[in-house]
């Protein structure tokens, strides 16, 4: 099915594991111990990979159901999402999120991206950063308007945000 989102998860670090060869000596008596030292690792290590994969799975089904809009170009903006809100949704401790999404990257309809890059705070009342930056972006000649006309049209389409608010948003467009 041509507009399903499909999530893979491709894991450098299960695919670098290094397996060690085990050196005894003639007289050597602890192997039983090694042995039983080695496989308590090697599951500590299985069961925390597998651990790692459940989180980042859970992150990205709720990251790709908020966004989907976004991510099968029915929209140019991102709903809002923001790691406290993606934590609440995942049962997942801020922390965690931040450590899992950082330096991670997606492969979407819309290209490889950065995780970090598909969330985006909540600016007024549910609308997000993101969206607010797209209805500037579609005013008409918004780069010539003074940053408090823009609020005012933005007032009037149901967004209160402040001028000074409108001056960033635009200085972020403009990069």
């Amino acid at each position: 099915i041509e507009d399903r989102l499909q999530i893979h998860i491709d894991d450098y670090l299960a695919e670098n594991l290094v397996y060690e060869p085990i050196y005894l000596s003639e007289g050597d008596t602890n192997f039983s111990e090694k042995m039983k030292a080695y496989q308590d690792e090697y599951s500590e290590l299985v069961s925390m990979l597998n651990a790692r994969k459940i989180y980042m799975l859970k992150i990205l089904n709720v990251i790709c159901e908020v966004q989907r809009g976004y991510l099968t170009g029915e929209y140019d903006y991102l709903n809002s999402l923001d790691q406290t809100t993606l934590a609440e949704l995942t049962k997942l401790s801020p922390a965690t999120i931040s450590r899992l999404i950082s330096s991670k990257y997606i492969s979407t309809p819309q290209g490889v991206l950065p995780m970090q890059s598909l969330l985006s705070k909540e600016c007024y009342k549910g609308f997000s950063v993101s969206q607010v930056k797209f209805v500037i972006r579609s005013i008409d000649r918004y780069d010539t308007l003074s940053d408090n006309e823009i609020s005012l049209i933005l007032s009037e389409l149901g967004i209160k945000i402040s001028r000074r608010t409108v001056n960033k948003y635009k200085n972020q467009i403009a990069q």
